[in-house]
């Protein structure tokens, strides 16, 4: 009895033990079977033509993984005008911790928006990311040349291998229904320090990493709800101040309501000529100036008396040959008799 139980564990145990070994089998068998999978979403090589921008992207992530299995690993550049948070991080997950140097420009335009290249990397990468970087100006009209060019490439001591394509590193440049030309090849390190290099270097500028931080102890929003400085923006003169560059609702001293007439009555008082601003208008009296509503006892030199019904009418008919008598009650309806 004692001697049949020890046989009898080892046997079952034996058994097990089997059973593991077949399961691990069945799953190295499916992890295979997965990586083949991922392996032959990949288009053919060479990589020369048109394909569609998943496949890019899926090109571009395990070109730049292949790269950096390498010791030692070579020096990744990634050339583009155009990435975003998508194209960002499939770079990020590709490469690790690996350091990169992006050539891109500084303001991105999305969806008819500018964004600047700092939103963009917020959350994504951070300054040790970058072996370097260098960005260009969005505007066209403000530099003579600008680059539009795109590619990955990996330096290493005896070559530099390069993944040129005509996608940007964007959301809509790897969607399916986009199709970017891809192509694979090889250059020298000379060829590639003096013909790509150094032609990006002339346009392009090393991003300013300080100006991207805010002041210390200060949120940016409590920096945006500071007062700008004030800077003249118009031709006027302004009758408070007496400077130039703006009007008396756009002046900056804190009497700037009741700064015009305060100034006007100080003028007066020390006898200083009336402003610029006041003196283009003639000056003229009350007894010279036209009324524009005649009073109901006011009488020109010719013409009746005006009453309620001719109030408002200028010049009043001319009836000098005819004379008019005291106002008499008339009926209604009635024409009032008029004094030969």
């Amino acid at each position: 009895m004692s001697t049949q139980g020890p046989e009898l564990e080892e046997s079952l145990g034996s058994l097990q033990i089997g059973e593991d070994d077949e399961e691990s089998e069945d799953s190295s068998d499916e992890g295979s079977e997965d990586s083949s999978d991922e392996e032959a979403k990949l288009p053919d090589s060479p990589w020369r033509g048109l394909y569609y921008g998943d496949d890019i992207k899926r090109m571009i992530s395990h070109t730049l993984k292949g790269w950096c299995s390498h010791d030692p690993k070579p020096k990744i550049y990634i050339v583009t005008p155009f990435i975003d948070e998508e194209g960002l991080k499939m770079v990020k997950r590709a490469i690790g911790s690996h350091q990169m140097a992006l050539y891109t420009r500084e303001e991105q335009k999305q969806y008819n928006k500018i964004i600047k290249l700092k939103t963009i990397m917020t959350g994504i990468v951070s300054r040790e990311n970058f072996a370097q970087l260098r960005v260009g100006i969005h505007e066209i009209e403000d530099q003579k040349h600008y680059y539009h060019c795109k590619f990955v490439a990996a330096e290493f001591p005896d070559r530099v291998e390069i993944l040129m394509t005509s996608a940007n590193l964007t959301s809509t440049h790897f969607m399916r229904e986009q199709i970017d030309s891809v192509q694979q090849y090889d250059v020298t390190p000379e060829d590639f320090e003096e013909i790509y290099l150094q032609k990006l270097k002339k346009h392009s500028h090393d991003y300013e990493w300080a100006s991207t931080e805010t002041a210390s102890g200060e949120d940016k929003r409590e920096q945006q709800k500071k007062r700008a400085p004030y800077a003249p923006t118009r031709q006027g003169e302004c009758y408070s101040c007496g400077e130039h560059g703006h009007y008396v609702k756009e002046c900056p001293k804190a009497d700037c309501n009741r700064g015009g007439e305060k100034v006007q009555l100080e003028n007066q008082q020390n006898g200083a000529p009336p402003s610029p601003q006041q003196s283009r208008m003639p000056y003229r009296s009350y007894q010279n100036r036209m009324p524009s509503r005649a009073p109901l006892n006011w009488r020109p030199s010719q013409g009746p008396v005006l009453n309620r019904h001719t109030v408002g009418r200028w010049p009043p008919p001319n009836h000098s040959d005819q004379k008019v008598g005291p106002s008499q009650p008339t009926k209604p309806g009635a024409v009032p008799a008029r004094v030969p």
